[in-house]
Protein backbone atom coordinates (compact mmCIF):
# COMPACT_ATOMS: atom_id res chain seq x y z
CA UNK A 1 0.00 0.00 0.00
CA UNK A 2 1.42 3.38 -1.03
CA UNK A 3 1.96 6.06 1.57
CA UNK A 4 0.47 9.50 1.07
CA UNK A 5 3.88 10.76 -0.09
CA UNK A 6 4.24 7.94 -2.61
CA UNK A 7 0.68 8.43 -3.89
CA UNK A 8 1.24 12.16 -4.42
CA UNK A 9 4.47 11.46 -6.29
CA UNK A 10 2.78 8.87 -8.48
CA UNK A 11 0.03 11.42 -9.24
CA UNK A 12 2.66 13.76 -10.67
CA UNK A 13 3.68 16.01 -7.79
CA UNK A 14 7.41 16.49 -7.42
CA UNK A 15 9.48 14.76 -4.75
CA UNK A 16 9.60 17.74 -2.41
CA UNK A 17 5.88 18.45 -2.70
CA UNK A 18 5.07 14.81 -2.06
CA UNK A 19 7.10 14.52 1.14
CA UNK A 20 6.14 17.92 2.54
CA UNK A 21 2.41 17.69 1.80
CA UNK A 22 2.20 14.21 3.35
CA UNK A 23 3.09 15.73 6.72
CA UNK A 24 2.00 19.35 6.45
CA UNK A 25 -1.73 18.98 7.14
CA UNK A 26 -1.01 17.32 10.51
CA UNK A 27 1.07 20.42 11.30
CA UNK A 28 -1.60 22.94 10.33
CA UNK A 29 -0.78 23.62 6.68
CA UNK A 30 -3.47 22.64 4.17
CA UNK A 31 -2.44 20.38 1.32
CA UNK A 32 -2.89 22.97 -1.45
CA UNK A 33 -0.60 25.44 0.33
CA UNK A 34 1.89 22.68 1.10
CA UNK A 35 2.08 21.73 -2.58
CA UNK A 36 2.65 25.37 -3.50
CA UNK A 37 5.30 25.97 -0.82
CA UNK A 38 7.39 22.99 -1.94
CA UNK A 39 6.77 23.34 -5.68
CA UNK A 40 10.09 25.03 -6.48
CA UNK A 41 12.19 22.49 -4.62
CA UNK A 42 11.67 19.45 -6.85
CA UNK A 43 14.43 17.92 -8.94
CA UNK A 44 17.10 19.26 -6.64
CA UNK A 45 15.69 22.79 -6.32
CA UNK A 46 14.13 23.94 -9.55
CA UNK A 47 15.66 21.14 -11.62
CA UNK A 48 19.18 22.31 -10.72
CA UNK A 49 19.79 18.82 -9.30
CA UNK A 50 21.38 19.95 -6.07
CA UNK A 51 19.85 18.61 -2.82
CA UNK A 52 17.24 15.94 -3.56
CA UNK A 53 13.70 17.29 -3.37
CA UNK A 54 12.62 14.50 -1.02
CA UNK A 55 15.31 15.76 1.36
CA UNK A 56 14.30 19.42 1.05
CA UNK A 57 10.66 18.46 1.57
CA UNK A 58 11.70 16.64 4.74
CA UNK A 59 13.65 19.70 5.90
CA UNK A 60 10.47 21.76 5.51
CA UNK A 61 8.60 19.25 7.67
CA UNK A 62 11.29 19.29 10.34
CA UNK A 63 11.31 23.08 10.35
CA UNK A 64 7.55 23.27 10.59
CA UNK A 65 7.41 20.70 13.40
CA UNK A 66 10.52 21.57 15.41
CA UNK A 67 11.74 24.93 14.11
CA UNK A 68 12.04 28.22 15.91
CA UNK A 69 10.28 31.49 15.17
CA UNK A 70 12.22 33.87 17.40
CA UNK A 71 15.51 35.16 16.01
CA UNK A 72 17.17 34.93 19.42
CA UNK A 73 16.13 31.29 19.95
CA UNK A 74 19.55 29.73 19.41
CA UNK A 75 18.48 26.57 21.24
CA UNK A 76 15.60 26.13 18.80
CA UNK A 77 17.92 26.74 15.85
CA UNK A 78 20.39 24.18 17.16
CA UNK A 79 17.57 21.67 17.73
CA UNK A 80 16.20 21.85 14.19
CA UNK A 81 19.69 21.90 12.64
CA UNK A 82 20.56 18.72 14.58
CA UNK A 83 17.39 17.02 13.32
CA UNK A 84 18.10 18.07 9.73
CA UNK A 85 21.66 16.76 10.03
CA UNK A 86 20.35 13.48 11.47
CA UNK A 87 17.86 13.16 8.62
CA UNK A 88 20.58 13.96 6.06
CA UNK A 89 22.90 11.32 7.53
CA UNK A 90 20.21 8.62 7.51
CA UNK A 91 19.15 9.40 3.95
CA UNK A 92 22.76 9.42 2.71
CA UNK A 93 23.40 6.08 4.44
CA UNK A 94 20.55 4.56 2.44
CA UNK A 95 21.20 6.22 -0.91
CA UNK A 96 24.90 7.12 -0.84
CA UNK A 97 24.23 10.85 -1.26
CA UNK A 98 21.58 13.53 -0.95
CA UNK A 99 22.49 15.22 -4.24
CA UNK A 100 19.90 14.73 -6.99
CA UNK A 101 22.40 14.67 -9.86
CA UNK A 102 24.43 11.95 -8.16
CA UNK A 103 21.33 9.95 -7.28
CA UNK A 104 20.09 10.02 -10.87
CA UNK A 105 23.43 9.69 -12.61
CA UNK A 106 22.38 12.07 -15.36
CA UNK A 107 21.85 15.79 -15.94
CA UNK A 108 18.13 16.36 -16.50
CA UNK A 109 18.81 19.94 -17.58
CA UNK A 110 20.00 18.51 -20.89
CA UNK A 111 18.06 16.67 -23.58
CA UNK A 112 20.26 13.54 -23.33
CA UNK A 113 19.83 13.56 -19.56
CA UNK A 114 16.05 13.91 -19.78
CA UNK A 115 15.99 11.11 -22.34
CA UNK A 116 18.04 8.85 -20.03
CA UNK A 117 15.75 9.76 -17.12
CA UNK A 118 12.68 8.73 -19.11
CA UNK A 119 14.15 5.72 -20.93
CA UNK A 120 15.54 4.17 -17.75
CA UNK A 121 12.45 4.93 -15.67
CA UNK A 122 14.50 6.77 -13.07
CA UNK A 123 11.41 8.41 -11.63
CA UNK A 124 10.27 4.97 -10.45
CA UNK A 125 13.63 3.36 -9.73
CA UNK A 126 15.40 6.30 -8.05
CA UNK A 127 12.99 9.10 -7.18
CA UNK A 128 10.11 7.03 -5.79
CA UNK A 129 12.42 5.10 -3.42
CA UNK A 130 13.87 8.45 -2.27
CA UNK A 131 10.37 9.77 -1.54
CA UNK A 132 9.54 6.53 0.26
CA UNK A 133 12.65 6.56 2.44
CA UNK A 134 12.40 10.30 3.20
CA UNK A 135 8.86 9.74 4.42
CA UNK A 136 9.93 6.74 6.50
CA UNK A 137 12.93 8.53 8.04
CA UNK A 138 10.71 11.46 8.99
CA UNK A 139 8.34 9.05 10.70
CA UNK A 140 11.24 7.52 12.61
CA UNK A 141 12.56 10.89 13.75
CA UNK A 142 9.12 12.09 14.86
CA UNK A 143 8.55 8.84 16.74
CA UNK A 144 11.95 9.04 18.40
CA UNK A 145 11.34 12.67 19.45
CA UNK A 146 7.92 11.71 20.81
CA UNK A 147 9.38 9.04 23.07
CA UNK A 148 12.45 10.99 24.18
Amino acid sequence: MATTAEASFQEGFNCSQSVFAAHAEALGVNQELAFRIASGLGAGMGRMQETCGAVTGACLVLGLRYGHSAAADTEGKDRVYALVQDFHRRFAELHGTTRCRDLLGCDIRTEPGRRKFADEGLSKTVCLPCVRSADRILGEIVSEKFWS
